[in-house]
């Protein structure tokens, strides 16, 4: 029998699960991402993303309505229904273990360019200072499809992605609070994330995009510079400005804020 793996609304009790024996898993920089995106012309919509940390947080959320920074067809998602939850220990060791066996494996994925319309999955996971990402379109199989699998089933019950997987994940989770409809819940949660520290570049992002969405100024500069203040040193070693591989600048994204 397939074990669950508890977890508690974060933003209502404290984190499930009990001390655990010493262990390298999961290490202290370990994230994995699961994004499932949409290809539209040169842009490329992020439909749903879930990510969980070393930690045990796990964010899921999905954006209908993604913001398009001005002049550039890059877009930001605004995950306007959410579900914020904390994994127990034991599950999150059990993550990263798993995750680490199956990437180590010889992942192969459609090398054929996706076209306007195509549905694709991102998979990115950061382990012991290393960092793997594979994107993958159409019906996916092999290892890649069990990552896939193994990552979605950590995410809250009744989400259903719309790649194929050849076959569905089963959840493992239980006490998982349910994907909220609520813009102005969202942008809450966040806030509350990054009082309590959270700072995540993708993160920030996030908190950015649904405070603009909610039309909240003040606080969409405070994410701006939030995000300013973490990613100043990856910006600063990336290539110029000019340059069509260059991160997102904090000049860009001023463009977003609200009028006052």
């Amino acid at each position: 029998m397939r074990r669950a793996c508890a977890a508690a609304a974060l933003l209502l009790s404290g984190c499930a699960g009990t001390e655990l024996p010493p262990s390298l898993w999961p290490p202290a920089d370990f994230v994995v991402e699961l994004e499932e995106v949409e290809f539209v012309g040169e842009s490329v919509h992020v439909l749903r993303r879930f990510r969980v940390d070393a930690e045990g947080l796990a964010i899921y959320g999905e954006s209908t309505r993604p913001l398009m920074l001005p002049g550039t067809n890059v877009s930001l998602p605004v995950f306007e229904r959410l579900s914020v939850y904390r994994l127990e220990p034991a599950c999150v060791r059990a993550l990263s273990r798993r995750i680490s066996r199956l990437g180590s494996l010889e992942l192969e994925t459609d090398p054929t360019p996706p076209l306007s319309g195509d549905i694709g999955l991102v998979v990115r996971w950061q382990a012991f200072q290393g960092r793997e990402q594979l994107t993958g379109t159409g019906r996916l199989h092999g290892a890649m499809a069990d990552l896939v699998v193994l990552v979605a089933a950590h995410m809250p019950p009744g989400v259903q992605l719309r790649t194929e997987l050849g076959r569905k994940p089963v959840t493992v989770l239980r006490g998982v609070p349910e994907v909220a409809d609520s813009a102005a819940g969202a942008l809450q949660a966040y806030r509350q994330l990054r009082d309590a520290g959270e700072r995540g570049p993708d993160f920030l992002l996030e908190g950015l995009a649904l405070a603009c969405r909610q039309d909240q100024r003040d606080d969409a500069a405070k994410w701006l510079e939030e995000w300013s203040a973490a990613t100043s040193q990856q910006r600063a070693r990336a290539p110029a400005f000019t340059d069509q591989s260059a991160p997102l600048q904090p000049s860009q994204l001023r463009e977003l804020l609200p009028p006052q």
